[in-house]
């Protein structure tokens, strides 16, 4: 039987783990048998030596998306849109540097990640403040990666944006106020920020990053947020662990509130977490499909719904199982994802008796390197493939961090490689090589849920 885990339980999970794996601060928090558990462990703020409470409001990053789903979801619901809706059809306005491929874009492909458009574009702020009308105009020389629909999954924060912007014309409100009045209010959520400054009513928590000169210390991030006229996409939310258990709840319920009323209709509710499209099992481990907003995996008898979330030096994780009721929730103010693997490992056993999703065994496979050596790119970095004596090896070149790595590709499985560097395999992470052939080159690279096309060296 699943353990029915206690706050004391929680704590000493938290308080063990957290120091260990170097998170400056942590908030933990389950749902089980309609009750929450939460926990917290270290300091918010490495400057002033506040300590982290259960309470502590975190950013949480790109679970904000899920926010955007379910608004839109609403309308749904309203008959104010289809998801089946060309984006123009409401934003006429809209364009991309291929006018052809706007035109075609609908709302489903925003919220599944299969516009085909480049996703990783945080346009700075405009001096008079963030704006989502601006970041969209600033849109029209945005290129694609490939046309509306006809590729793999590839996960863009600006088709959530352009949702966003879908929302704030037809709610009239700006998506921060939709987020408000039409998702944390009704779910009576107490300690919430959808503005920056609203977050100083409460214990907030700062992102820190790795120290330059001492990686294994973390330092205060250089900057509190990214850019907020990215809402849309995770930017501005910020909640307690408690509030995010609580959203996930109302969706484990297929959108029914305890107060009897409705947040979604059942319906739509379901649909945003049924598939819509299938992802490899190297984007993220345990995560088979796309559904609306939500990530998500069927196996080991049950079904799982999720995301995870990351600003500038906070990062979220969110797991839901709605046949079971049971959530849990992780939300910390450093680079966590070592301690995260930690305590979804004891979670999964303890509440789910079942162990962490692992990625597919290595099999292997004869392959012709010519296939895969080339430059792909896409707005956010370069990746050259070369082959060097017999082996493969990769250069990647973050355009955003300004960041330059390079190693060398072992073949895992057939079109997957594991970057390794100086012989060693980093945190297993993965290359998967897209639409290929056994004597043609493939035409695209994804590393984690970015994908990168081909393009002339």
């Amino acid at each position: 039987m699943p353990q029915k885990l206690t706050t004391e339980y929680l704590d000493a999970l938290l308080s063990e783990l957290r120091p260990r794996h170097g998170v400056v601060g942590a908030t933990l928090g389950v749902l089980q048998d309609g009750r929450i558990e939460a926990v917290a462990s270290g300091l918010s703020n490495l400057g002033t030596g506040v300590r982290c409470t259960p309470d502590t409001v975190f950013q949480i990053g790109s679970i904000g998306k899920i926010f955007t789903a379910t608004l839109v979801m609403q309308l749904r619901d309203e008959g104010r849109l289809s998801i089946d809706d060309t984006v123009i059809r409401h934003l006429p306005d809209f364009t991309l540097a291929d006018q052809n491929a706007a035109a075609e874009i609908t709302v489903r492909q925003l919220l599944n990640h299969t516009s085909g458009m480049e996703g990783d574009f945080f346009p700075a702020d405009d001096p008079e403040g963030p704006s989502t009308l601006s970041y969209i105009r600033k849109m029209a020389e945005l290129p694609s990666i490939y046309p509306p629909g006809r590729g793999p999954m590839a996960y863009c924060n600006s088709g959530f944006v352009t949702a966003g912007r879908i929302v704030e014309i037809l709610t009239g409100l700006p998506w921060q106020l939709a987020a408000q009045e039409l998702i944390c209010k009704p779910l009576g959520l107490t300690h919430f920020a959808a503005y920056p400054h609203e977050a100083l009513r409460y214990r907030c928590a700062m992102g820190h990053v790795p120290n330059p000169k001492d990686r294994s210390q973390c330092q205060l991030a250089p900057a509190t947020f990214l850019p907020l006229s990215a809402a849309a996409a995770g930017t501005a939310l910020s909640m307690s662990v408690e509030g995010v258990l609580k959203f996930s709840d109302a969706h484990m319920a297929y959108g029914e509130l305890s107060s009897g009323k409705r947040l979604l209709e059942a319906a739509s509710a379901n649909q945003m977490q049924t598939e819509t499209i299938p992802v490899s099992p190297f984007c993220r481990v345990g995560v088979t499909h796309w559904g609306l907003g939500w990530m998500g995996c069927d196996g080991h008898g049950y079904r799982m719904v999720g995301h995870d979330g990351a600003t500038l030096g906070q990062f979220s994780y969110l797991r839901a199982f709605p046949e079971l009721g049971i959530a849990f929730a992780l939300l910390t103010n450093s680079p966590s994802r070592k301690l995260y693997g930690a305590i979804e490992a004891d979670l999964m056993k303890a509440l789910i008796e079942r162990p962490v999703a692992a990625q597919p065994p290595p099999v292997t496979w004869s392959h012709d390197p010519q296939i895969y050596i080339g430059r792909y790119s896409n707005i956010a970095a370069t990746f050259d493939v070369q082959k060097r004596e017999r082996e493969l090896t990769i250069h990647v070149n973050s355009k955003v961090l300004g960041v330059e790595t390079t190693g060398r590709l072992e073949p895992y499985c057939e079109d997957v490689f594991t970057i390794c560097r100086s012989g060693t395999s980093v945190d297993g992470e993965k290359v998967t090589f897209h639409e290929g052939g056994a004597t043609s080159p493939h035409r695209y690279i994804r590393l984690g849920l970015r994908l990168a096309r081909r393009v002339p060296a």
